[in-house]
């Protein structure tokens, strides 16, 4: 079974939280048939590790790990693929993959671009 994780910074702000309740709720709409879950570095309900561990003892064969980031930076490079690494060594028969972050994707342009023209007559 696959499960697909969306990682978020996380915040102490409750709209922030909410938010991302909102992205969670339409993610599951187009993927109804997979497990997904959310879960955040940071200030959350659940750390990445917790709930890497909670979806191993499910029938979870393969993670995806969706980091909700605009662009790289530490956490995407060091932070999540170590806490990665340490999953797979208690639990090698699961396959985990950390898709690519947002960045400079040409529908992230097209959304900056919208927002600027709803501001900009």
């Amino acid at each position: 079974m696959l499960a697909i994780l969306l990682l978020s910074h996380g915040s102490r702000n409750l709209a922030q939280r909410r938010q991302m309740d909102t992205v969670v709720k339409g993610m599951r709409e187009r993927f109804p048939h997979n497990v997904l879950e959310t879960c955040s570095l940071q200030f959350g309900k659940e750390s990445l590790l917790s709930c890497l561990t909670r979806l191993a003892n499910t029938d979870a064969d393969k993670i995806v790990i969706v980091p909700c980031f605009l662009f790289d930076g530490i956490h995407t490079q060091k932070n999540i693929p170590e806490l990665v690494e340490h999953f797979q060594q208690v639990f090698p028969n699961i396959t985990v993959e950390i898709t690519d972050v947002f960045g400079t994707d040409h529908r992230i342009l097209d959304i900056i671009s919208e927002k600027i023209t709803k501001i900009i007559p």
